[in-house]
């Protein structure tokens, strides 16, 4: 069977991709921001000293991280609103996509605070700093520091992951990709397109990380 690449039709309908790309980086962006924060404070948590905000911390990532991310999409979406919790699809979507993606980066996180030399929380107590005033100043920059190229990973994935929020209906690149295809028959342009796309905004955001780790390196050597 002869297929003709035909990528005129596709071209026509470029708004629906550059929407499809704004949501997308959209849903990155903001997703992965509230990630890092809620993968701080349950970094933090699974090392306290109490028991019940470390087991409560702890179970947090252990459901997150062992249930599909696709399940967890359609509970907050379709399963709340069984209890009278109406979301509607794009706030559901940061909603699973910072849960999830959170859960991944307290992992990361707490293998980076645990990283920091014991030698130098010590000096940091010797010195007199408070508990808060060292992870403040320490324990929280250098952990972040070693673990970089690992939250350069996780905001790939956030990216990558984003895809399934097109079973909602929000108007990121997947759904676009899905629209223009239904309504110009090119499903083969279309997909290709969006995989450019993503190709590029991985590029893309893994030379920022790259930058922003030089950047630091160059830092800590002052």
């Amino acid at each position: 069977m002869d297929y003709t690449l035909q990528f005129r039709d596709v071209w026509l309908n470029r708004d629906f991709f550059i929407e499809g790309l704004y949501f997308t980086v959209y849903l990155t962006v903001v997703s992965m921001s509230v990630a890092v924060v809620i993968g701080t404070l349950a970094a933090v948590a699974r090392n306290s000293a109490n028991r019940f905000v470390r087991t409560i911390a702890s179970t947090y990532v252990e459901v997150v991280r062992n249930t599909p991310l696709l399940i967890q999409l359609w509970l907050v979406y379709f399963g709340l609103s069984q209890i009278g919790i109406e979301l509607n699809a794009l706030t559901s979507g940061l909603l699973v996509l910072s849960l999830n993606t959170g859960a991944y980066t307290a992992e990361i996180l707490r293998a980076g605070f645990e990283s920091v030399d014991k030698e130098i929380i010590d000096g940091a107590a010797a010195l007199g700093l408070t508990p808060w005033l060292t992870f403040r100043s320490i324990i929280l920059p250098l952990g972040f520091r070693a673990v970089l190229p690992s939250l350069s990973n996780m905001t790939l994935q956030c990216l990558l992951a984003s895809a399934l929020v097109s079973v909602l209906g929000v108007n990121e690149l997947t759904n676009q990709a899905l629209r223009v295809a239904s309504k110009t028959f090119r499903s083969l342009e279309s997909f290709a397109v969006i995989g450019v796309l993503y190709i590029s905004l991985t590029f893309l955001i893994a030379g920022m990380f790259k930058l922003l780790e030089k950047r630091m390196a160059k830092g800590a050597l002052h």
